[in-house]
């Protein structure tokens, strides 16, 4: 999973050369064996851009290495997603399998190429989904695209691991040797059988709670301060149960009303990113807004232009950055004499500059949204809402 604690390290990094590949990739089939042919054709081509900037053979190889290594590792291949995304400088060797379908291309130039990546931290954002039952309880990483099982999730497996331990205890007890073994055993061990309840209901509803006090706690570990978004997949009895012990309070839990055990992968894939979206959609639509509002009243505090956003953002003017999805521009932004150039095609040392601006506003605390083409005017690929008024030329 693609996080924002790996996009702060990779942004962190804004040295020449960095080289940044990203290709689809196949699950399964025999188009498997093409993947690894397009990534050597990919650091082919690096190679050929290192040295004609000049870099010596034996160095651009040794650079390279991390990405030789992945070809020769023939298990590597074998599980895939639908993506690849390989970063490769001095010192940082990053590889990610993505849920997302990127373009096959190779970049090489100061800093990584994060935009493609970006998706995965808006409204495309990975989220978690919790499905609970009385009879098992399992932790999912999910996204827009798929649904993985957290096969370490620290969580009890269904509510049968605590009455095992409630027969174990009610065998030990009965035990003679235990039994009177003296007054203190007998005492602890009696208190131990009662707090599961005289009766078989009381010690079924005692159980499910020390169930879903269990199962809460361990999800609580796994997500630590993530504050990612949540789906509670359960039965009304087992979701109220489980809500009413107060965990979550610092992550966003969004419902979800099914019998989790009648819902396999697809299906619950897709109730749950239905349940989830709203939320993960909220602040983007609520920031487009905000910026319609403020350019369509020729407000200092935005900008609808390329060269100012990219301006800005170097100079963390820019709060939040929206990108027109799938856009890309190429041309240099020379910071010296604060000149924005932009080419029609790339060229020569020319940088992506949506990219750019993207970087440069993320390195500085702001956010980076993708947005549907009917948001934006004819022409305009980034929209901008800024920290302060932008002086007019």
């Amino acid at each position: 999973m693609f996080t924002r604690t790996d996009l702060d390290m990779l942004l962190a990094h804004d040295e020449a050369p960095a080289l940044t590949f990203t290709l689809p990739t196949h699950t399964a089939g025999r188009e498997v064996r093409q993947d690894p042919v397009r990534l050597r054709n990919l650091a082919g081509d690096a190679l050929g851009q290192l040295t004609n900037r000049g870099m010596r053979r034996p160095d651009a190889e040794r650079l390279l290495e991390p990405v030789t290594a992945l070809l020769r590792d023939d298990e590597f291949w074998r599980h895939q997603d639908r993506s690849l995304a390989v970063f490769v400088a001095e010192g940082v060797s990053r590889v990610f399998r993505v849920p997302l379908e990127l373009e096959e291309r190779v970049v090489v130039g100061q800093g990584f190429d994060v935009l493609p990546l970006l998706p995965l931290l808006a409204e495309d954002a990975p989220f978690l989904v919790l499905t609970v039952s009385a009879g098992d309880a399992r932790l999912h990483q999910a996204s827009r695209f798929d649904l993985r099982e957290v096969e370490d999730a620290p969580i009890p497996r269904g509510v049968s691991q605590i009455s095992a331990e409630t027969d174990y205890q009610n065998t030990l007890h009965a035990n003679p040797a235990v039994r009177h073994a003296g007054r203190r055993d007998v005492a602890v061990g009696a208190a131990k059988t009662h707090n599961f309840g005289e009766t078989p209901e009381e010690q079924r509803k005692a159980q499910l709670v020390e169930y879903l006090h269990r199962v809460a706690a361990g999800v609580d570990e796994y997500m630590g301060s993530n504050r990612v978004a949540l789906v509670l997949a359960a039965q009304p009895e087992v979701r109220g149960n489980l809500l009413a012990l107060g965990r979550f309070q610092h992550h966003p839990v969004v419902e979800l009303d099914v019998n989790p055990d009648a819902l396999e992968g697809p299906d619950l894939q897709r109730r749950a990113y239905e349940a989830v979206r709203p939320l993960l959609s909220r602040e983007r639509d609520e920031k487009i807004e905000h910026f319609k509002s403020l350019f369509n009243d020729a407000s200092p505090k935005s900008t609808g232009k390329l060269e100012g956003a990219i301006k800005a953002a170097c100079y963390a003017q820019v709060d939040t950055l929206l990108v027109r999805r799938g856009a890309r521009m190429w041309g240099r932004y020379d910071q010296d004499n604060d000149q924005v150039i932009v080419h029609g095609d790339a060229r020569e040392g020319d940088e992506d500059l949506v990219g750019r601006a993207a970087k440069e506003t993320l390195r500085h605390g702001g956010r980076v949204f993708f947005v549907d083409d009917d948001h934006f005017r004819s022409g305009q690929v980034v929209g901008a809402i800024l920290r302060f008024e932008q002086p007019k030329p």
